[in-house]
Order: structure tokens, then C-alpha cells, then sequence
């Protein structure tokens, strides 16, 4: 298949897959809408009539939750109200007055005023009695606070008091009372508690009565909980049917046992639910809760009109929501079908603005992977000029010394340098041949080439080869101041042995380590110069450990030189077992002299490892063997050095400690070390550039002068407290090292403190 068949089946395909493009459109489009419309009218009309049942379903039992809240809420306040009551018959000024006798005028009124100020901190209870029934007594404690004896003012509370032990403790008891003693025909509705105290004989002693009014208590519990419904009446109801409280006070205190609907309240088994009946000729809503605490329902009746009209409002609401869906969603399927109309049109667009890039990936597969099935219409889909019915080679392309590469240069350009390496060899090379360029990951670049029809690397074109990419590797080095090394694979009939011969290219590129950087190596002169292998010397292995023993760094590198003189012959895994194994020995050799002394070389067989590894070159890997030997050599010195001080030091110090000891000698101090007295001075004289005869002269001397200027010694003393033998050979040394005798020196040390005093 030539490039003309290519382009003839690109162009076919093109014009057949445009027209299944519109087709496919219009089917799509017409399909879409058709689905959308009938599924917003299904669902509109399922909602139009599930919501006419449903709005009144939810709606009532919204309404019966918010019951069930305003009886927890009463349930609440009867809580709050016993406890208070329990609360202020323990108070000081409450008990004064329940028990108190012949109190004072101002007692009393000091009293009800402090009562009076807890009153008005809780918002439902408008007045209470506090009854002394010792004296008769009433105190009436709120917005008319009297003093009265006997209750003429509340009949009431007279006549439920009288009841003695059957008195109802804390019982909520609704009646009516007047608002004012000036004024009993006014009257307000309240529930009043009665807290009772008895003698032990059951008289009654004393009593507490609060006054909850029924208004404030039912505006509290209903604040906010009806706003959204209509609701034609509200009230509590005890088992027997009395009216408890009502929103319309005319009601309270009737008796509603025979209004039908408040029977079946009664007698329901339900604590709490919602029903439909008649009321004064109008359909309305019963919804009801109870209360265990209480023993009372609370009773809420709804006009239903209410509910339907809000019902009937949802119901419009979804009508409009459903023609609006229906509007949007055929728009709605006009743009999805677009939208999956013009993939085809983007993926155009973005393959002519990342063309390079899917070229690249799809000919680094091709490399890994081989050929696709249909040749001609992925050459074309992609732009590949590569014929598959000619012979192909492969040019690996390195680039040289990559560590130092990415060192020196960030990713983005380090990725803008291959990508000129690949542009400058696709250029150079299309000269020559029909080629493409790849650029792989990491240091390489693949260049493949279409070659003559017998598919072999003559020697004429194997020489023009030679020339183009050698183009190749002057240019990049000129223009980017990098080498590469190339290697050339043998020549395969067509595209699908691509990743045999990648792999062989790969390979050969090995080979860089014995012929070094910015190599150029072709696998079928390669194949004649076959490779050896390479016994390893283990005397000569003895020898260089021998030589690291001894730290000498000439005969390391000798040794080294002459194992690996003929490693350049082998193949690349030859040299890397034999290169490897000297360096696992010579780290045992370390590790065994690191663990006999207190040398530390401070190398990691890890890291050195990687090192050699990662060489490019033999030159490289014979650098870290070098520079390797010489961290040996240093620490190794460093390490005598240290020793040898060490030795001086202590032979300085013996002396400094015995100079006055007449047989201390060279021979004696040497002898301590097991050493000649010759080989001790050779080290004193290198390390301290004295030898022991000397500093132990220099240290008498010294000491002497000391003597002579400090003490009222004799000078033949001063000669005996030294360890001096020879008074005649002193003064000679004395002179020699002072510049003048011990008298002398004394004479001068005497003048030169008269004069400073």
C-alpha cells in the first residue's frame, strides 16, 4: 500500500463518517424531544392528580403535628406551674405569711411585695392567694394586691378551702373570677392551683392558690403554630366533654359531651388524628391531640375549603411547573443534541491544535505496542508519513551525561530541549529518508527510518546514514550545547517488527559504556565484533584489598587498572558483574576494617552502587573507583595521624609529670610505648617538631627559671629539684637557651621588681 491508497481511503472514510454524523443528528434530536415531551406529560398528569389527595393528607398531618406541639407545650406549663408552686411554699416570706401570727402591718406588706416581684417573672400565672387559716386570713398577691380576712372578694376560694382533705392538690380547676373586688361582675377565665398544708389532725392549715389566666396561657401555646391556616375554633376539652378553654371565652365552661364529632373524640382508641365532618352546615377538618398528664384532647376545627384552596394553589403550581419543564426540556434535547452532534467537530479541533502531541503518543505506541490493524486509516487519522510496506530501522538517540542534564535544567526545559532534538533530527533526516520522529521518557529520542526495498543497511546508504545523523549530532550540539549518542538497529521488513527492533536499538545502547559518549554504533557492524567474556582475577582482587589495607593509593590504582584492562572487550553485562563484584569487595574489605579499628570511611555501599550504576561510561565508573580510593587513602592517614598524636601526646605528658626523676631517658619513655627510642623521636619530630631529649631539656629549663624567680632556692638546689645531673653542662644549657646564667637571670628578675615597685 502506497501514501496515494492511503489518501484515497482517509478520504473516504472522512466523507462516510461525516454523513453518519448528520444522520445520526437528526434521529437523535427528533428521538430526544419525542421521550422528554411524553415524559413531562405522564408526570404532570400523575402529580395533578396524586397531589388533589395528597395536599390534604400532608396538610393534616402538619396540622396535627403542630397540636401535638401545643399540648406538649400546655403539658409544659402545667409542669412549670406545679413546680413554681412547689417552689414559693418553701419561701421565707410565703411561709411568714401562710404561718405567721400577729404580724405587722409592715411585715405583711414587705412580704407581699417580695412576692410580688417573683410574680411578675412568670408569664402565666396573674395572681395567687397566700391563706393563713390560723388568722383567716387572705393576701392576694398581683395586679390588685389586697389584705382581706375571710373571702368575700372570691366566694370561690372560701368554698373550695372549706373541702379540707378532698381539697385537689395542684390540679388545674377552671372557673371564672372577678378581675377587681370593686368591680365582681367583670370576670376573667383562669385556671386556679390550690397547694394545701393540713394540721396533722387534717384540719387545714394554710394554702396557696394560683390564678392562671386562660387568655395569656392559650395566646403563649398557639404563638405562631396557626398562622398558616384558617382555623374556625381551638380548644381543650376534658374526658367528660367540659369546655376546659376555648378561643371563643363564651365557650368556656360549657358542656360539649353532645356535639357528635367531640363524642367520637372521646371515644376514639387514637390519642391523636384528623377526620372530615360537618359543622353549622360547612364541611370542615377535626384534627385533635391528647394529653396524658392533663386528661385533656385539644380540639382544632378547620374550614376544609381552606385546605383545597391550598391544595388547588400546589396544584397549579406543578401544572405550571410541568409546562415549563416540557419547554425547557425540548430545549433542552435540542442542545444535548447538539452538543453530542459536535464531539466530532471538537475532536477535530483540538487533533489540529494537538496534532504533535497525539502523533507523538500514538507512534510511542506503535514503538511498544506494533501496528494496528488498519494501516492506512491511522497513518492518516494521525499524519504519519511512514509507508508500512518498506523496510524500517530504528536510531535510538541518548542524550549524554542526563544526571548533570537535569541537574542544570527544570522539567519545562529540559522537555523544550528534547523537543528540538526531535524536530532538529525529524528535519535533517527527512532529507534522507521517510522518517518520524518520537520523543520517549527520560534521556531518549527514536528516530524511525523507511529504508531501500531489499531492507538491509548497504554500505553506500549505510555511510549516508552515517552522515545525516552525525548532521544530527553537530547541530544539537551547536545549538544546544548537548551530545547525544546514537545507535542504529538492523533493518525489519515492515512497521509490525517495530517493537522487536526497538528493543534490539535499546539494547546496543548499552554499549555506550565501553565506547563512551557521542557514539554513533550500528547493531549489524556491532554483531561482528562479538563480545567476551572476562574471568575475574581474584589474585589481582587480593592484591587491590591487600593495597587498601595499607592505604596506599598508588598501588590501589595500579591493581585497579590492571583488573579491569581488559574489561572494555566484554558486553555490557559482562562488565557490569565484573565491575560490581569489585565493589562488593572492596566494601567488605571496609566494612571488615571499620569493625577491627575506630576508622569510619564514611562511604555506603548503597549509595556507590547507584553511583556506578547510573554511569554512562566506563571513564565515569573508573572516576568513583578513583575518588573512592582516595576517601581510603585519606581516612586512612587522617586516621595514623591521629594515632601518632595521640602517642606524642602522651610521652610529652610523662615528661611533664617526671622531668624530675635524674633517670628519665629517651630509652625509658620509648620503652613504655614498646617502641626504639629512634622511632619515638621520628614521631615526636613530626608531630611536635621536638625530639624527647629535647623537650625534656626545654622543660627543665623552664622549670628552672621558675624556680629561680619564685623561691629563695640555691642554684644547686634548683639543679637537684630539676633532675639535673651535670651542674657544669647546666649552666652551659641555661646560657644557651636564657642567654645568661642562673645568676644572671635571678640578678635581673631582682632589679626589674625594684623598679616596678
Amino acid at each position: 500500500m502506497n501514501l496515494k491508497q492511503v489518501d484515497s481511503i482517509g478520504w473516504r472514510y472522512t466523507v462516510m463518517k461525516k454523513q453518519r454524523s448528520d444522520n445520526y443528528f437528526s434521529n437523535m434530536f427528533i428521538k430526544m424531544t419525542l421521550v422528554t415531551t411524553l415524559l413531562v406529560m405522564v408526570l404532570s398528569l400523575f402529580f395533578y392528580i396524586y397531589f388533589k389527595s395528597y395536599n390534604s393528607k400532608l396538610i393534616n398531618r402538619s396540622n396535627e403535628e403542630i397540636m401535638h406541639q401545643v399540648i406538649y407545650n400546655a403539658e409544659q406549663v402545667h409542669t412549670y406551674v406545679r413546680n413554681y408552686a412547689v417552689t414559693l411554699s418553701n419561701n421565707l416570706d410565703a411561709v411568714n405569711l401562710m404561718n405567721g401570727q400577729n404580724l405587722s402591718i409592715y411585715e405583711q406588706l414587705s412580704s407581699m411585695r417580695a412576692l410580688d416581684l417573683m410574680l411578675k417573672s412568670n408569664p402565666y400565672i396573674g395572681s395567687f392567694y397566700v391563706y393563713n387559716g390560723q388568722e383567716d386570713m387572705y393576701y392576694i398577691v398581683g395586679s390588685n394586691p389586697l389584705i382581706r380576712r375571710g373571702s368575700d372578694f372570691d366566694p370561690w376560694a372560701a368554698t373550695i378551702l372549706k373541702k379540707g382533705s378532698t381539697l385537689p392538690k395542684l390540679a388545674p380547676i377552671p372557673r371564672r373570677m372577678p378581675l377587681s373586688e370593686t368591680n365582681p361582675e367583670q370576670t376573667m377565665n383562669v385556671f386556679s392551683y390550690v397547694q394545701p398544708e393540713y394540721y396533722l389532725d387534717g384540719g387545714l392549715k394554710s394554702a396557696l392558690i394560683f390564678n392562671v389566666n386562660i387568655d395569656i396561657l392559650l395566646n403563649q401555646l398557639t404563638l405562631g403554630s396557626f398562622d398558616t391556616l384558617d382555623n374556625k375554633s381551638f380548644w381543650f376539652v376534658s374526658r367528660d366533654g367540659g369546655v376546659m378553654a376555648h378561643t371563643d371565652p363564651k365557650q368556656f365552661l360549657t358542656n360539649a359531651a353532645e356535639i357528635p364529632y367531640v363524642q367520637d373524640i372521646i371515644h376514639s382508641s387514637e390519642k391523636s388524628g384528623y377526620f372530615v365532618t360537618e359543622i353549622d352546615g360547612v364541611q370542615s377538618v377535626v384534627t385533635y391531640a391528647g394529653s396524658d398528664s392533663l386528661q385533656w384532647q385539644l380540639v382544632g376545627v378547620t374550614a376544609y375549603s381552606t385546605i383545597a384552596n391550598i391544595a388547588a394553589k400546589v396544584n397549579y403550581i406543578t401544572l405550571g411547573i410541568a409546562l415549563t419543564m416540557l419547554v425547557v426540556g425540548s430545549y433542552a434535547a435540542f442542545l444535548l443534541a447538539i452538543n453530542l452532534y459536535t464531539p466530532v467537530q471538537k475532536l477535530q479541533r483540538f487533533r489540529s491544535s494537538h496534532i504533535f502531541t497525539l502523533k507523538q503518543k500514538s507512534l510511542s505506541d506503535l514503538l511498544l505496542t506494533g501496528f494496528p490493524p488498519k494501516e492506512g486509516e491511522w497513518l492518516h487519522e494521525y499524519g504519519i508519513t511512514l509507508d508500512p510496506g518498506r523496510p524500517v530501522a530504528v536510531a535510538v538517540m541518548k542524550i549524554d551525561h542526563y544526571s548533570g542534564f537535569c541537574e542544570r535544567y527544570k522539567q519545562s526545559d529540559r522537555a523544550l530541549l528534547k523537543y528540538a532534538l526531535t524536530n532538529i533530527a525529524g528535519e535533517i533526516m527527512s532529507e534522507l529518508h521517510t522518517c518520524e520522529a518520537v520523543d520517549l521518557d527520560e534521556d531518549v529520542v527514536v528516530l524511525i527510518l523507511n529504508m531501500e526495498e531489499e531492507g538491509k543497511l548497504s554500505g553506500n546508504g549505510r555511510l549516508e546514514l552515517s552522515r545525516s545523523l552525525h548532521q544530527v549530532l553537530e547541530s544539537f550540539e551547536r545549538y544546544c550545547s548537548l551530545t547525544v549518542s546514537i545507535f542504529v538497529s538492523e533493518a525489519a521488513m515492515n512497521l509490525r517488527d517495530l517493537p522487536y527492533i526497538y528493543k534490539d536499538a535499546l539494547d546496543l545502547s548499552n554499549d555506550r559504556l565501553k565506547y563512551g559518549h557521542r557514539c554513533m554504533l550500528f547493531r549489524e557492524v556491532q554483531f561482528a565484533d562479538s563480545p567476551q567474556s572476562f574471568p575475574i582475577d581474584h589474585p589481582l582482587v587480593e592484591q587491590l584489598l591487600g593495597a587498601i589495607k595499607e592505604g596506599k593509593l598508588e598501588k590501589m590504582e595500579e591493581t585497579y587498572a590492571r583488573l579491569t584492562e581488559l574489561v572494555s572487550k566484554c558486553d555490557y553485562n559482562n562488565i557490569m558483574l565484573v565491575i560490581s563484584y569489585i565493589s562488593s569487595a572492596v566494601f567488605n574489605q571496609l566494612h571488615v576494617m571499620e569493625s577491627n579499628s575506630t576508622i569510619s570511611f564514611e562511604s555506603g555501599f548503597s549509595e556507590f552502587d547507584r553511583k556506578i550504576k547510573s554511569a554512562e561510561t566506563l571513564v565515569e565508573i573508573h572516576e568513583h573507583f578513583h575518588g573512592l580510593f582516595h576517601v581510603i587513602t585519606e581516612r586512612l592517614g587522617r586516621n595514623k595521624n591521629d594515632r601518632t598524636g595521640l602517642i606524642v601526646a602522651q610521652a610529652y605528658r610523662y615528661i611533664d609529670e617526671n622531668y624530675a626523676d635524674y633517670a628519665l631517658s629517651p630509652h625509658g619513655i620509648a620503652a613504655l610505648f614498646n617502641m626504639t627510642p629512634a622511632y619515638l623521636n621520628k614521631l615526636c619530630r613530626d608531630q611536635g617538631a621536638r625530639s624527647l631529649s629535647d623537650y625534656l631539656t626545654a622543660v627543665r629549663i623552664e622549670n628552672s627559671k621558675q624556680l629561680l624567680g619564685e623561691t629563695n632556692l640555691t642554684i644547686d638546689q634548683v639543679i637537684d629539684r630539676i633532675g639535673w645531673e651535670n651542674k657544669k653542662y647546666f649552666y652551659t644549657i641555661f646560657k644557651k637557651h636564657v642567654g645568661a646564667t642562673p645568676t644572671d637571670y635571678r640578678l635581673k628578675l631582682s632589679l626589674t621588681r625594684l623598679n616596678q615597685s
